[in-house]
Formats: structure tokens, sequence, C-alpha cells
């Protein structure tokens, strides 16, 4: 698969493609254009985030861009990427798995660190929210079976 063939597939502009992965324009233009080839790595990751991307509701999106998770977040939530560590935006966690990335991989480019970033933000996304499904769930059990046994009691 190349990026012209990703682009049909996921509906999304060269200058969508750019925007959404921070790629230059002019690169993601001569990918598309078979002047240049991107290596294999970064099309199977673009194609795994839009195909990701794809099941899920986006409503709200600009057509001319591709999906931003941005829209979903509460402008003031916070992560912690370990268990005592300080709260952290989206955008200072994307930058400080960035870093991460490249110190274990000294020879990666800045797109690639970019691209498994937010692939890894994606996935702290998804853990966090099926923690909240999961938290809601035992909740709404407690609170079933403190009734229960009121109504026991009664």
């Amino acid at each position: 698969m190349n990026i012209r063939e990703l682009c049909e597939k996921y509906n999304i502009s060269q200058s969508g493609l750019a925007r959404r992965f921070g790629i230059p324009l002019r690169t993601v233009q001569g990918w598309y254009l078979g002047e240049r080839k991107p290596p294999e790595y970064v099309v199977g990751m673009i194609d795994e985030l839009l195909q990701l991307n794809a099941s899920e509701p986006d409503d709200d999106e600009d057509e001319d861009c591709g999906y931003d998770y941005s829209q979903h977040l509460h402008p003031d939530e916070r992560y912690r990427l370990t268990k005592d560590g300080p709260l952290l935006t989206k955008d200072e966690v994307m930058e400080e798995l960035k870093v991460q990335y490249l110190g274990r991989h000294p020879g990666a480019s800045d797109m690639e660190a970019k691209l498994m970033a937010l692939t890894c933000f994606r996935r702290m996304e998804r853990d966090r929210a099926m923690l909240r499904t999961r938290a809601e769930a035992i909740r709404v059990q407690r609170e079933a079976r403190q009734r229960m046994i009121r109504e026991k009691d009664e």
C-alpha cells in the first residue's frame, strides 16, 4: 500500500494527512505523487492509526483534516505517565512520549517518534476509558447489592 491508496481508502486529503501526523506537506505530496517513497514502517503505522480512527465516531471532524483526538478531551484534562508523576497536559504527554522513544531509539526520525507517541497516547486513552467503564460497572453492582441488602432487611 502507498500514501495515495491510504488517502483514498480513508478519504483524507494530502494536507489533512500532513496536519494529522505533523509531516511536512511537501513530503506527503512527494509520497502521493510517487516522487519519493516513504519507509514501509511509516506507511504501516499511518495505516494502523487511520484504521483505528475509522471505527470511531467522527461527527465533528473537519473533512479536510484527519481525526483529532483532542476534540474528545476536556481542555483541563491531565494525565500521569507514572503513578507518582506530575499531572501533564496532552501536549506535554505527547512530547514526553516522543522524547522517551527517541531516547530508546536514537536513530529514529522525529516523524517516527511522533507516530509512536500518538500510538502510545491512543492506547493510554483506550485503557483509561476501559478503566472508567469498569469502575462505573463496579459502582453500579455495588449500589445494586446495597439496595438488595436494604430491601432484604426491610
